[in-house]
């Protein structure tokens, strides 16, 4: 398969080695995405932010109209796509505590919301 595909695998979970769960993931080269319809990958829950700038990304599955990013609860803001995942320049923020959420809009009208990721901004 070629630099940059994507390709769906299954792959066993804990559980899985049971013989009772298998977990779909995408795969691409190194990256390996949870299964979800929408996530938060970066930043991770937990994570610290030190930059003046960040690019926040977003794996969602394929076939959706869009996928926006709502930071602690404000307004909904639009994504670009690029390389398979969706991403949100975000600038112009100040220290603090902060919760993230994705949303994708599916082609029949249906909203989907990732789970919350919570992280933290300090600027030296």
């Amino acid at each position: 398969m070629g630099e940059g595909m994507w390709r769906w695998e299954e792959i066993m979970s804990p559980r899985s080695a049971h013989g009772k769960t298998k977990e779909k993931t995408r795969r691409r080269d190194d990256i390996q995405v949870a299964s979800l319809p929408v996530s938060v990958d970066y930043p991770r829950s937990g994570e610290v932010v030190t930059s003046r700038a960040y690019t926040i990304r977003i794996s969602a599955e394929s076939g959706i109209r869009g996928v926006e990013v709502s930071i602690n609860g404000a307004k909904w803001r639009p994504c670009r796509e690029s390389l398979g995942l969706w991403w949100y320049d975000w600038a112009g923020y100040m220290p603090g505590e902060y919760e993230i959420h994705a949303r994708i809009r599916k082609e029949d009208g249906t909203t989907v919301l990732s789970p919350k990721a919570r992280f933290a901004v300090s600027l030296s």
